[in-house]
């Protein structure tokens, strides 16, 4: 088989390039997922603060909200079968 530039065949090639930007897909959709939480948690920690809440109180409800976000988003991702963030 004839080789390129970068000394690999096209397969070899196609099989490298696949394996990198799977893997610059996995830490793009973190950091998304990251960023999308943390708007969301700063408005959930600052409204318990001014309503006075336990931190008992304010986990349970970061925990709710970020479980709740990462349920619809699998969900949404699922059947769009694309990435899908839900802030």
């Amino acid at each position: 088989m004839p080789k390129n530039h970068s000394g690999l065949n096209d397969s070899a090639q196609r099989k490298w390039l696949s394996g990198v930007l799977g893997d610059m897909s996995i830490s793009a959709g973190c950091s998304a997922a990251a960023v999308s939480c943390a708007g969301s948690m700063l408005v959930i920690i600052q409204v318990a603060a001014r309503a006075g809440l336990g931190k008992a109180q304010t986990a349970f409800w970061v925990w709710a909200v970020s479980g709740g976000s990462d349920d619809v988003a699998r969900l949404l991702s699922s059947s769009a079968r694309a990435s899908i963030v839900v802030a």
